[in-house]
């Protein structure tokens, strides 16, 4: 092993024993920090504050409109006209109006629980990635500690000439190939902190050494269920297709005349006094425009729908894939951690017939090289159910912006 490649061992080893001491950083705590401080999230809730006034505009469609005018008659004097306007019919125009001013609002509250549950999303994901990484480096480093010591073991063995200089070889090579697993897991822990802190907005010291228990949907009919009733994707398709259906009443009520009653309150000028009337007003508009844009408006509805319907089969396809990945780790995880224990005891057991001549060196360092390997292996199986457990979380709505307290604390046993 060269000096710089030493150097670089000892750093990671200092990185992680300081790391070690750093109070962890928890699940809820990260997850807070990233839909709160996130951009997006600020910019998603101020547009639905402002679908929100847009609703109240368009609420105000049914109550009377309130005008004047002021000017002077033929005779110089000064007049001045009160105008009140009610609507009594538009031919569904109004209705249609706060229909899809109300769609546009659902649409961009959806939005905003997309972009929330988008980032929890990734912070999991960055959160499990260092776990991770964080458990294959903790592994890697007792693979090095543990190589260390068969390299002292075999140098005492080479200098009282009970074995050859081969076996000490083979040793260094296997130290080498330990101390380079280290240094890739330690450099891939490094990159996910600072993945993980970029999300949360602060540095990343530690987080929970072992991933948190989850809960889990009854079945994966009671997810799908549960997905498709929250999913925000859906909820927002279906408000674009009310506001398609809102827009096609607009369409088609502009197309038709207006009843209104209008009073008017004259002051001044030669003829003061009050009239009410009831009138028909009726706008050409553009003549067949009208009719091609209630087409345009079918055709966005139609759109709006085969994309909600694409939408399902999406949030279909991801929950069925987390449920499979989840079951699949946690069984991994079951094997693989009696794997561990299982090579534990075989390595130790051969080094203990090595020193009797019952077994090879080389079945003594292929033993510690499966017990590192299984390590590895819980550890990414162990994290990956961990994920795949709080996508359904998410997927399902038990995890949002809303329920960040209720995340599980608790353990595996």
């Amino acid at each position: 092993m060269t000096y710089f490649e030493r150097l670089a061992a000892g750093l990671g080893l200092l990185l992680l024993a300081g790391t070690a001491g750093a109070e962890a950083l928890q699940l809820q705590d990260a997850l807070r920090l990233a839909v709160t401080q996130h951009p997006t999230v600020a910019m998603r809730a101020s547009q639905r504050d402002a679908a929100a006034e847009a609703l109240d505009a368009a609420g105000r469609g049914r109550y009377p409109a309130f005008s004047g005018q002021t000017g002077k008659d033929a005779a110089g004097k000064n007049v001045f006209t009160l105008r009140i306007e009610q609507a009594v019919w538009t031919g569904g125009r109004i209705t249609g109006e706060i229909a899809g001013a109300d769609a546009a609002l659902r649409g961009a509250a959806a939005t905003v629980t997309e972009s929330q549950q988008d980032i929890l999303l990734r912070t999991v994901s960055a959160y499990a990635e260092l776990g991770r990484y964080d458990a294959s480096a903790s592994a890697a480093r007792a693979n090095v500690a543990e190589h260390e010591r068969l390299y002292r073991l075999i140098g005492h063995r080479i200098d009282n000439q009970i074995t050859s200089s081969s076996d000490g070889l083979l040793a260094e090579a296997r130290l080498s190939q330990a101390r380079a697993e280290f240094s890739q897991f330690n450099a891939l822990r490094i990159r996910a902190r600072a993945r993980l802190g970029e999300l949360v907005g602060t540095a990343v010291d530690a987080i929970a050494p072992e991933p948190l228990r989850q809960g889990r949907p009854a079945s994966l009919e009671a997810a799908l269920e549960a997905a498709t009733a929250f999913s925000p994707v859906l909820k927002r398709l279906a408000a674009q297709e009310d506001g398609a259906d809102a827009d096609i009443q607009v369409r088609r009520g502009q197309a038709l005349p207006q009843v209104k009653l209008r009073h008017d309150r004259t002051q001044g000028g030669d003829q003061p006094g009050s009239q009410t009337v009831r009138l028909r007003e009726y706008q050409r508009g553009t003549g067949l425009a009208s009719l091609a844009a209630v087409r345009a408006s079918e055709a966005r509805r139609q759109a709006a729908r085969a994309e909600r319907q694409a939408a399902l089969r999406d949030v279909v396809d991801a929950v069925g894939s987390d449920w499979a990945d989840l079951v699949s780790f946690e069984a991994q995880a079951r094997e693989l951690h009696a794997q561990v224990a299982a090579t534990t005891r075989v390595f130790e057991s051969f080094v203990r017939q090595y020193a009797v001549g019952r077994k090879s060196w080389i079945e003594v360092l292929n033993a510690q090289r499966e017990t590192s390997q299984a390590r590895y292996a819980h550890a990414d199986a162990a994290w990956s159910g961990w994920r795949a457990a709080l996508r359904l979380q998410m997927a399902t709505g038990q995890l949002t912006a809303a329920t960040l307290s209720d995340v599980s604390r608790t353990y595996p046993q």
